[in-house]
């Protein structure tokens, strides 16, 4: 059975490791799946096109037993999640886009929606809102993706 963050609770985790690990539970309710070390290092080295990195090496930064991982590897996973690298560094936390914001901007379509909406009046901001919102609920969804 594969270790996440939270079954560490005995210990408290390196701040990567923490990071890592939403990262991944994100990526599996998104994909609607479990989504393991193995098929991040498959798309981490298939984008590379060759191998750079190994299953258990990301899955022990996940669950903190490395807790100091290269500059490389963490450029490397920041792509594969598509987040800013300096998502995994706690001083620039201020400067870090929400996880699940940064996943949702990977679609061009959110992107170009959002960008439509740059410039409008506050009454259009609620008013697009509105159709967002209402459109959501049409479709069985939860208010604001979770």
């Amino acid at each position: 059975m594969a270790a996440t963050a939270e079954d560490a609770s005995a210990k408290e985790l390196p701040f990567v490791a923490k990071r890592l690990d939403l990262l991944f539970r994100i990526a599996s309710e998104k994909a609607g799946r479990k989504i393991g070390a193995g098929v991040v290092a498959e798309g981490i080295n298939a984008a590379a096109g060759e191998k750079v990195i190994e299953q258990s090496y990301i899955w022990q930064v996940r669950t903190g037993r490395k807790d100091n991982p290269s500059y490389k590897v963490l450029m490397q996973l920041a792509g594969y999640f598509g987040v800013h690298p300096a998502f995994f560094f706690p001083d620039d936390s201020e400067n870090v886009i929400d996880p699940d914001l940064q996943v949702a901007l990977r679609d061009e379509r959110i992107r170009n929606l959002a960008l439509l909406a740059v410039g409008l009046s506050d009454p259009s901001i609620e008013a697009v809102t509105m159709i967002a919102k209402n459109s959501r609920s049409l479709e069985g969804l939860a208010e604001r993706p979770a």
